[in-house]
């Protein structure tokens, strides 16, 4: 990194960091392509939008802007706390899971020691890791799963945070509820497990393991969740994280002061009180899965059970080649090599009408 221009004024650890550059607009696709619309199946949104009631609540809300957000999230706090069955102080929210995880790594990892996660893995931890100066520590995956034995094999003297993706982004597996009973036996006392939940309410599973039944028993447990996905608030940016009062007050020594906005903080009141949108949301969602995974496999595709709002499939050849040729149809998806899966990509799951879509482009791609 010595050739960047300027690198002599920052720390170090910030150069291991790609710095986060503009990308091509879907109006700028469609432009170039002669498009008339672009099909976004590659960031996990919700494909039927926002809540009604949290559009209502954003246009009704949307005149008191000039007023400073509630600091705390004080109702949103509540409204959570109530829901799991645990203290208000036992919340903390951030503007997206991804400040969240940046909170973190700034509250509890020191220079030089090491958070452990699976690889592939989402990329956002690699990146908060770094702008502290901490280790990340890479496990790979076993049949496209977490690996806990091997997660807990690898804790060393240094390691300070164990990341649990679960559901793991971007495959899409669960650990499940007797594989990490066994992996929380006899953690060191010094090190914190996280478990990156954005995707629970998507599961539905017997098994999938309540980990805040490790908060309650007094373990050095936290769990991170988003109103990003099944609540269709990407936008909006609210992510939340629960654990012992403790852990969570030494957090809000890092958290930005006015970290969510008021307009959001009322959105995602209205949006948890939705019920019908949640449960539309995981019909299309199910039906959607089902269809494509269906699809892909008679197409020779290998495709990973998916307990998500997306599938990971396996192409058996170059995804980006596939990509680019998807990409000239307005339909964007999300290819694997980043996460050393070259053939491979996270493909959203969208409405029935974007889902036919997408699969009528393949059929015409591998024809």
């Amino acid at each position: 990194m010595a050739n960047v221009k300027g690198a002599e004024l920052v720390r170090p650890c910030i150069l291991g960091n790609d710095p986060n550059l503009p990308e091509q607009t879907n109006e700028e696709l469609k432009k170039e392509f002669n498009l008339k619309e672009v099909l976004s199946f590659n960031c996990n949104e919700n494909p039927l939008g926002t809540s009604p009631k949290a559009i209502a609540a954003i246009q009704e809300h949307a005149k008191d802007v000039f007023l400073y957000p509630d600091a705390t999230c004080t109702e949103l706090r509540r409204k959570v706390a109530k829901a799991n069955g645990i203290d208000e102080m036992q919340v903390l929210f951030g503007n997206g899971a991804d400040n969240v995880l940046l909170m973190l790594t700034e509250t509890f990892l020191n220079e030089g020691e090491e958070m452990i996660v699976g690889s592939p893995h989402f990329f956002v931890y690699n990146t908060t890791v770094q702008l502290v100066g901490g280790k990340l520590v890479t496990v790979p995956l076993k049949n496209y799963t977490v690996d806990l034995k091997a997660i807990k094999a690898a804790i060393t003297p240094k390691t300070k945070l164990i990341m649990v993706c679960n559901p793991n982004n971007p495959t899409g597996t669960i650990v499940k509820e007797d594989e990490v009973k066994e992996f929380m036996k006899d953690i060191p006392d010094n090190v914190i497990v996280i478990f990156d939940e954005a995707y629970a309410e998507f599961v539905d599973a017997a098994d999938y393991p309540n980990s805040l039944q490790y908060v309650n028993a007094g373990k050095k447990v936290l769990v991170i969740r988003t109103l990003s996905k099944i609540f269709g608030m990407a936008g909006c940016r609210i992510g939340y994280i629960m654990g012992p009062e403790y852990l969570i007050e030494l957090m809000r020594r890092t958290v930005e002061y006015f970290a969510v906005n008021r307009v959001a903080q009322d959105a995602a009141l209205a949006a948890m009180d939705d019920e019908e949108f949640l449960h539309k949301t995981l019909a299309v969602n199910k039906e959607g899965k089902e269809y494509l995974t269906k699809e892909f496999t008679a197409m020779g595709f290998t495709c990973q059970p998916s307990y998500t709002n997306f599938i990971f499939v396996d192409f058996h050849r170059d995804a980006r080649e596939i990509a680019d040729k998807l990409r000239r149809q307005g339909l964007l998806i999300a290819v694997g090599g980043g996460w050393n899966c070259p053939t491979c990509s996270r493909i959203s799951i969208g409405t029935m009408e974007m889902n036919k879509k997408l699969v009528a482009a393949f059929k015409e791609i591998l024809a």
